[in-house]
């Protein structure tokens, strides 16, 4: 159920998705419509910075004052399961920056996707969390590139494992000690910047995704190449079929080579440009 397991999507349409949309005002232009947990962005940011992304649109961040803050509601304070995600293209230099945090620092750690430290104009990109006794925990460090698109994935599991995907790819995993809870930091949620830091990201940012549920394995790779290429991801009939409740539909068939095991109530990402539809789509758009 989306509802109670994504805490929190970016997810950036021309037009409204399923859960999340881009809203016109840009001084709050990320809304959650599954936990108000609405980004308000801070640093100047405007409908310009609402450019091409993976999916639809991303947002541009500038690497020196732009964020979005989530807040911190109680839906984002989260101590026990966790999956943290991000599609970006670092611009620039990408040392030392944050995509998605929930922390701060000394005395408000928490958890966030970001990197460190430099390599040159490449960064190092990891998932870090801390315990109830804020011992930071540390899994990836996976060098990057700028100007390439990566999705980038945290997971943890209490008293289970944490671990670090890049591209749909598992890179990184420790099942040893693994804590039995997360600290949850007092500090707002942010995009693009820590909490009480100014160490800001540089480049664009698209399908932010905050979990309490350790996604599995399957799950993150088919999510990421259903994202990267949807259009490879599956098949549409061509041709129409007719019968009951739909007067008219066409099969849409998911690439099984696409899908490394079973995965259960995942949401498929549709991109589809029909000229079928034309005159025969219900004006509403509500089929």
């Amino acid at each position: 159920d989306p509802a109670t397991t994504e805490i929190y999507t970016l997810s950036l349409h021309d037009a409204l998705p399923i859960f999340y949309h881009l809203n016109d005002d840009p001084t709050s232009p990320i809304l959650d419509s599954a936990n108000t947990n609405n980004g308000t962005s801070n640093g100047g940011m405007t409908v310009a910075d609402q450019v091409t992304g993976i999916v639809g649109n991303a947002l541009d961040f500038d690497g020196v004052n732009d964020y979005i803050n989530l807040g911190n509601s109680a839906s984002l304070q989260l101590t026990g399961a966790i999956t943290v995600e991000a599609w970006f293209k670092g611009a620039t230099d990408i040392a030392k920056s944050y995509l998605v945090s929930k922390s701060g620092s000394i005395g408000n750690r928490g958890w966030d996707l970001g990197f460190d430290p430099d390599v040159g104009t490449d960064g190092w990109a990891t998932f870090r969390y801390t315990d109830s006794s804020q011992g930071a925990n540390s899994e990836g460090y996976e060098s990057v590139s700028i100007n390439t698109w990566y999705q980038i994935v945290g997971v943890f599991n209490p008293s289970s494992y944490e671990r670090f995907y890049l591209n749909g790819v598992l890179i990184s995993l420790n099942t040893v000690s693994i804590p039995n809870s997360m600290y949850d930091s007092s500090v707002n949620a942010m995009m693009g910047v820590r909490a009480l830091t100014t160490d800001y990201y540089e480049g664009l940012m698209d399908e932010v995704r905050i979990s309490n549920t350790p996604r599995s394995s399957e799950w993150i790779s088919a999510q990421y190449n259903n994202q990267f290429d949807p259009n490879s991801f599956y098949t549409v009939t061509q041709e129409f079929y007719y019968d009951n409740p739909w007067s008219n539909y066409k099969y849409i068939t998911v690439d099984g080579s696409k899908i490394t095991g079973d995965i259960k109530d995942f949401p498929v990402l549709i991109s589809l440009y029909d000229t079928d539809l034309k005159g025969i789509a219900q004006a509403s758009g509500g089929d």
